[in-house]
């Protein structure tokens, strides 16, 4: 169990449930198995689900399943992240030290603008999370935080175990904290937006936890581990 109070571990059947709901989403879209291989990542917003794959990015619309035409990027294969925000999409591209973003425009998407200002080292970086702010997660623990494409001082505070293997970090416009799996101690770490420690949830069963989300209300996470789904309560 997770060691912490307020905890739920969704049953074996909502589980399946839920996988049984993801599987459909072929046929929603009317992609081919083909065309999804090499999937890595999927963020939502604003009625949206963006897709990032090995060699294509897509946006689907929840509400009628229309897939737009795939977003152009020739280096997306460097990509290691994707984040969303006020419907604009932005990749991270740690080995060329440089994040892009794509204008939502009327009937589609820009290329590719710049948006890292100042010379960044980018080594290490593998995830991140927009809320106006741009916040880049590193391997080592360290966090960078972005303001207008420029970097602005920012510390981890009255944590006493520090980040070990972070590999996920999320928040959203409006929310009050920052969440990161720190998958080598076997937790998820919550951050006040100053940098201070504000809590943890920690247990085995997070081991292999690859992905989370939050409710808009920061009273629900969803954890991804292994091949299950926690929610946890707060």
């Amino acid at each position: 169990n997770l060691a912490i109070q307020k905890s739920t571990e969704l049953s074996a059947g909502a589980a399946e449930a839920f996988e049984q709901q993801a599987s459909s989403l072929q046929s929603l879209t009317g992609f081919q198995d083909e065309a999804i291989t090499g999937a890595q990542e999927i963020v939502a917003e604003g009625g949206y689900l963006y897709l990032r794959g090995a060699e294509r990015f897509y946006r689907i619309n929840t509400a009628d399943s229309v897939v737009d035409e795939p977003i152009g990027f020739d280096r997306l294969a460097k990509a290691t992240a994707l984040d969303t925000y006020l419907g604009n999409a932005y990749l991270l591209v740690p080995e060329e030290e440089q994040g892009y973003k794509f204008w939502n425009l009327p009937g589609g998407y820009s290329k590719e603008v710049s948006w890292v200002k100042e010379a960044l080292p980018m080594a290490g970086v593998v995830d991140l999370a927009i809320d106006g702010e741009v916040w880049l997660l590193k391997s080592d623990g360290q966090l960078t935080r972005l303001a207008i494409g420029k970097p602005e001082p920012f510390v981890i505070s009255n944590l006493s175990t520090p980040l070990k293997e972070p590999i996920k970090i999320f928040t959203r416009p409006g929310m009050k904290y920052l969440y990161i799996i720190d998958r080598g101690e076997r937790r998820v770490v919550v951050l006040e937006k100053s940098g201070n420690f504000y809590r943890q949830f920690k247990g085995d069963v997070l081991s292999e936890a690859k992905d989370l989300w939050v409710s808009g209300d920061e009273k629900t996470l969803y954890i991804l581990s292994g091949s299950k789904i926690y929610r946890v309560s707060q």
